[in-house]
């Protein structure tokens, strides 16, 4: 996990508290650690930790504001291009640890946001055409120490046993997030389901 000094985490939790409103460098605590080291926490934000932090030249002193609180997702470097633009596209990768999703609150630190590592399942596969099914996501959470380790998706199976198992409200949560997910899928499946009328004599 990404060891932060003093300043990043004053300034990035200055940032979070006021998504959308410009701060000014003396506001993310520039009379306390001055301009230089302020400056310096930001590009650290926006170059290592993925926060999209835009600078405001217009406002007099320059200001800088954080539109969204989900980092962008860090990419393993072998990763071809078309993959990585596909999975930016999706708005629903989550950890498949632990199913954080990008952007939420840091369990252990209030200052920060989950971030997603989108990496291999077993190493590069050795075919042209690499798929989003060769990759895994992991988040900035279950991050540290899961280098070596070659997670298991679950199977179809493995998943109906856990849903048949959960309350009737879980079940719902479940159902309205496949419906968001595959709307397609969900209204042909509700056009087959419905029962054929009786051919008139």
């Amino acid at each position: 996990m990404h060891t932060d000094s003093l300043v990043c985490k004053t300034v990035r939790g200055h940032l979070l508290r006021n998504i959308g409103k410009g701060l000014s460098i003396a506001s993310l605590g520039g009379s306390d650690y001055g301009t230089s080291a302020v400056e310096d926490a930001i590009r650290e934000l926006s170059e290592s930790q993925g926060y999209v932090i835009e600078r405001l030249d217009a406002d007099t002193p320059a200001s800088f504001v954080l539109h969204n609180p989900a980092p962008l997702p860090w990419f393993d470097r072998s990763i071809p291009l078309q993959l990585v633009s596909t999975l930016i596209e999706q708005d629903d990768i989550a950890c498949s640890r632990c199913g954080a999703v990008s952007g939420e609150p840091d369990p252990y630190d209030n200052t920060r946001r989950v971030r997603l590592y989108i990496d291999w399942i077993a190493g590069e596969p050795q075919v042209c055409l690499p798929e989003l099914s060769d990759l895994r996501a992991i988040c900035s959470v279950c991050n540290e120490g899961a280098s070596n380790i070659t997670l298991q998706r679950p199977t179809a199976h493995k998943l109906l046993v856990q849903i048949r198992r959960a309350p009737a409200p879980d079940q719902i949560e479940v159902l309205k997030w496949l419906a968001s997910k595959f709307p397609k899928q969900m209204v042909e499946l509700a056009s087959s389901s419905k029962p054929k009328k009786p051919a008139e004599s």
